[in-house]
């Protein structure tokens, strides 16, 4: 299994609040520059936001098939805050 991430390039607590053209040059650049190698499988997790990072994913490789998986917003907003000893509400 080869394995990229975002969290492997920024400080843990830095904030990563991206979007359009950043979110489509990281997406090209993790494509590009990362030595995949022959893939039967590019699994790929997305963060929740305006759909930059997917659209640009779409139109820079050939897509055969997809599974989304989604979180309601209220969840996801849980779990971080469980994770990190804040309050949700």
């Amino acid at each position: 299994m080869k394995l990229m991430s975002l969290g492997f390039l920024i400080d843990r607590d830095a904030p990563a609040i991206w979007r359009g053209p950043i979110i489509m040059k990281i997406t090209q650049q993790f494509l590009r520059d990362v030595a995949w190698g022959e893939l039967d499988y590019f699994i790929v997790d997305l963060p929740p936001g305006t759909g930059d990072a997917q659209l640009s994913l779409v139109q820079s490789v050939p897509v055969s098939a997809a599974v989304i998986v989604t979180t309601p917003q209220e969840v996801a907003v849980a779990t971080r805050c469980a994770a990190r000893g804040c309050s949700s509400a």
